[in-house]
């Protein structure tokens, strides 16, 4: 019953409850109706019956007084009239027994029958009772009589010798109500009538109204089982309420729009938020307040190889990989605690065992009380990044071939160390190192060897050194180490830095094995003093390069520091770097020219070489400016000069018979020969100037012949072939030419070096150089020229070896053309 009434809908419950009770008070006023119309009904016939009761008294004092009363016929007669009034069906008089006792008893109808009869008569109460058979109701009264001084308008006892108060009789009427009894049925139907129809007309009012008030609730039913099926309340679509429906029903409906709506934003901000949560890159781990995970999502099982079943349950340590102290956690939980978060890069360990580094940011929930509800750690794995920017770090700083910081790095550590000195004023040293004939090796051997040799430099420098102490290459065969902390005196400080400066000179002395073949090298070291005193990085190195550079013109192989009188020699150089820009602008510079004979001492042609004249310092020696302009851009500038004036000259020679068929020799730099052009440059000169390039010789260094072979090679050719000039190999000796190099040259002539020269007489190996270069030549068919020869000794032997064009002192000093020409 309890489950039957459950399942029913509020309206039905209510539609119930209302027309049950509806049942019930109409059914109740039903009764009340009839009851009502019974007891007025059944008051009326009592008062009829009294009012008959009074009517038969009044009858019986008039006989009484007439006389006739004593007459039993007369009374029967009275009687019998009194009862055929409408409605009486019996009426009788019932003598009491005083009056038998003083009248005699009377007629039989007037004897007490019945016990209603004696209680009217003993409780001087009227007694009355409603009786039915056969379909007919009747009213029986039996109303005392009162014997009193005046019972009715008479005196009783004036003829009652009876007292006051006592009962004379009675008289028994019986009243037929059947036809009230009719009327009350028929007003009993008529009102059961009445109460179907308003039952059934309250019954669709009830509904209706019902309906009316439950509609908001039905749509608010329809709408929470919408949305139950649905599993969802982002399509939530709010409740239409009328504009009357401002009730507590529309009020709920409208409470219930505002919910429904703050749970669908709710909703989709817990989807917007579960799809961040599941579709996250970054990995996100979730502990309760004793730190041990509830929950994670799909991008941690990825990260760390842990599913939820496998961590749920279980404290984060599982994963640590032991690459952190306990103080570092000790700082992390105490900044997440103080704080309510913590970012930074943690080492961890995946389920595979593999090492990995994750930037994490962990941050707390915590509870209105402000105890901790949960920790929530979201991190990713940045393993690659860090390679990358690990690798990015190290190739902007690192050199990729000897793995020593690079001049970035070195600059960077040099600053922090001078700041470092300048606070402690402790002392430090600066090495600039550079290999000596280090472009040799890679001419000869190629750069392969080359770069094995600079890796084992890297590594005996570093062997020499301290942990603490940096050593970095700063390009091609350029080192640089920095001392730091040797100590607050100077003195102490030089000290420790000359023995380490020798300690590593020694040991880049040693031979080199590198794969087949033993290489010589030794470095060329200068050194600065840090001094804590304010210096500048760039002053440092500066100050190193200077001194290393004194150790190159001290032999190579030694070691410098550096000197105040170096910076005047920087300063020296800066000018001469000034006055040969003017000198070349305005003319100072000169063509001075050496003759070149035959073995029979006839001029075959002449050497052009460059000199200045300086106005004031007088004659600048070649040997003083053409090496600094070589490492300079101006050996460009005195190149292109010295040879349109070199083809100028040889354009006026042609006029004149003496030297119409000499042939000008013109050196050319590296720098120059590699300009892009060159060729072009040379053919656009000696069109300018109209001459036979027949008479036009360029002599190139052994280094460019050695260079990019290729190149080197079809740019002679064009000179040679397309142009016409000979071309002659300078300096023929110093270097280490292989002889597949010398067969793919197209020269026309080789020059041997006067270092060879000069020492032929007295040496027997330069003179086993000297005589096997001329063999060379002539199995190359290439013509041969000495340099240098300035005694007889020397002409001599060299015309022993095969030798037939020769340059030197022996002929003439370089001289200009106005003095040259006068001497052929």
């Amino acid at each position: 019953m309890k489950n039957w009434w459950r399942s029913l809908g509020i309206g039905t419950k209510l539609s119930i409850l209302i027309q049950g009770m509806l049942v019930v008070v109409l059914f109740v006023a039903h009764f009340w109706v009839i009851n009502l119309f019974n007891e007025g009904i059944l008051d009326e016939a009592e008062r009829r019956a009294e009012i008959s009761a009074d009517g038969v008294i009044n009858g019986m004092n008039m006989l009484m007084v007439t006389g006739m009363i004593t007459d039993p016929e007369n009374r029967r007669l009275f009687i019998k009239k009194m009862g055929a009034s409408e409605n009486v069906s019996e009426l009788r008089i019932i003598r009491a027994k005083q009056v038998q006792d003083q009248f005699g008893p009377g007629l039989p109808e007037e004897q007490i029958r019945d016990d209603m009869d004696r209680r009217a008569i003993e409780s001087k109460k009227p007694q009355f009772e409603l009786s039915e058979e056969r379909g007919m109701l009747k009213l029986r009264a039996v109303v005392p009589f009162i014997a009193s001084t005046y019972f009715r308008g008479t005196n009783c006892l004036n003829c009652h010798h009876v007292q006051a108060g006592s009962v004379n009789g009675a008289a028994s009427i019986t009243i037929d109500l059947t036809g009230e009894l009719n009327n009350i049925r028929h007003a009993k139907n008529m009102l059961i009538l009445g109460h179907i129809l308003l039952q059934i007309l309250l019954f669709f009012a009830i509904n209706w109204l019902i309906q009316k008030f439950m509609r908001p609730l039905v749509k608010l039913q329809s709408t929470m089982e919408s949305m139950q099926l649905s599993g969802s309340m982002e399509q939530f679509v709010p409740i239409r309420l009328e504009p009357g429906e401002q009730d507590e029903i529309g009020k709920l409906g409208l409470a219930f729009n505002q919910m429904s709506e703050a749970l669908s934003s709710s909703e989709r901000s817990m989807k917007l938020a579960a799809s961040i949560y599941q579709s996250n890159a970054d990995a996100i781990m979730v502990t309760d307040e004793n730190n041990l995970i509830v929950d994670v999502n799909p991008a941690f099982t990825r990260i760390t190889g842990y599913t939820l079943e496998e961590v749920r349950g279980k404290n984060p340590r599982i994963m640590q990989s032991g690459k952190h102290d306990q103080e570092f956690y000790r700082h992390m939980w105490q900044a997440i605690l103080n704080e309510g978060h913590w970012q930074g890069e943690i080492w961890d360990k995946r389920k595979t065992g593999e090492i990995y580094v994750k930037m994490a940011h962990i941050s707390i929930l915590r509870r209105s009380d402000g105890s901790v509800y949960r920790h929530v750690a979201q991190f990713s794995d940045i393993t690659e990044k860090k390679q990358k920017d690990e690798l990015i770090f190290w190739q902007a700083n690192y050199d990729a071939l000897t793995c020593l910081p690079n001049r970035r790095l070195l600059n960077d550590r040099l600053a922090h160390a001078l700041a470092a000195n300048k606070r402690n004023r402790d002392c430090g040293a600066l090495m600039f190192l550079d290999l000596d004939r280090f472009k040799t090796l890679n001419d000869t051997l190629g750069h392969a060897y080359g770069d094995m040799l600079l890796v084992e430099v890297a590594w005996r420098i570093k062997s020499c050194v301290r942990e603490v102490d940096t050593v970095a290459r700063i390009g091609g065969d350029e080192f640089v180490v920095l001392l730091e902390n040797l100590g607050a005196d100077i003195k102490d400080a030089t000290q420790a830095a000359a023995q380490i400066a020798e300690k590593i000179r020694a040991s880049l002395s040693s031979p080199y094995q590198l794969h087949d073949k033993v290489h010589h090298s030794s470095p060329s070291i200068g050194v600065s003093l840090i001094h804590g005193n304010g210096e500048s990085a760039e002053e440092l190195i500066k100050q190193a390069d200077m001194a290393m550079y004194q150790a190159k013109e001290a032999g190579r192989n030694a070691v410098r520091f550096f000197d105040p009188r170096m910076q005047r020699s920087v300063e020296a150089i800066a000018t001469l770097e000034s006055d040969l820009r003017q000198a070349i602008h305005e003319g100072q510079l000169q063509l001075y020219y050496q003759v070149q004979v035959d073995r029979d001492r006839r001029p075959v042609g002449a050497e052009a070489l460059v000199r200045w004249m300086h106005p004031l310092r007088g004659m600048v020696p070649p040997a003083q400016f053409i090496p600094f302009a070589e490492e300079s851009s101006l050996i460009l500038d005195i190149g292109h000069w010295v040879l349109d004036e070199a083809c100028r000259q040889i354009a006026a020679w042609s006029h004149h018979e003496r030297t119409r068929q000499l042939v000008l020799a013109v050196n050319i730099s590296a720098r120059q020969f590699k300009q892009p052009g060159f060729v072009e440059q040379v053919a656009a000169v000696i069109r300018k100037h109209g001459i036979q390039p027949a008479r036009l010789k360029l002599e190139l260094t052994e280094s460019i012949a050695l260079e990019e072979i290729g190149v080197i090679t079809a740019k002679m050719h064009a000179l040679r072939s397309e142009l016409g000039i000979s071309l002659s190999l300078d300096d023929f000796g110093t270097g280490y030419s292989s002889l597949s190099y010398l067969k793919r040259l197209p020269l026309d002539q080789i020059k041997i070096d006067q270092g060879f020269v000069r020492d032929m007489t007295v040496d027997s190996s330069d003179a086993v150089m000297v005589k096997t270069i001329i063999d060379m030549a002539h199995n190359f068919d290439l013509e041969v020229i000495a340099e240098g020869v300035e005694t007889a000794a020397q002409l001599e032997l060299l015309e022993q070896y095969g030798c037939v064009v020769f340059q030197g002192y022996l002929f003439g000093r370089p001289v200009p053309a106005a003095e040259f020409e006068a001497h052929l």
